[in-house]
């Protein structure tokens, strides 16, 4: 019973900053545009920013990166449960 109680608080807690990490990169792509136009109107004569940069904001990225922390946790927390019980 304890070892379900574990699982779900460290579940809730990861789902918590997962959730975070990916409003945080959803915000930041929808503010991309702005920040690309003033970006662009810095550049010197023939330069310019375009929507390629949108892959570094990209949210599947955080979603695989919540995905492995996921998997590596539920690992670490029952390795350390049949080792220590």
């Amino acid at each position: 019973m304890n070892k379900i109680i574990i699982l779900l608080v460290v579940f809730l807690v990861l789902t918590l900053v997962a959730g975070m990490h990916i409003y945080q990169s959803f915000k930041r792509l929808s503010e991309l545009p702005e920040r690309l136009s003033a970006l662009n109107e810095k550049l010197p004569e023939g330069f310019w920013l375009d929507f390629g940069m949108v892959y570094y904001y990209s949210p599947v990225k955080m979603i695989i990166l919540a995905c492995a922390i996921y998997s590596a946790c539920f690992f670490l927390v029952d390795y350390v449960w049949k080792r220590f019980r």
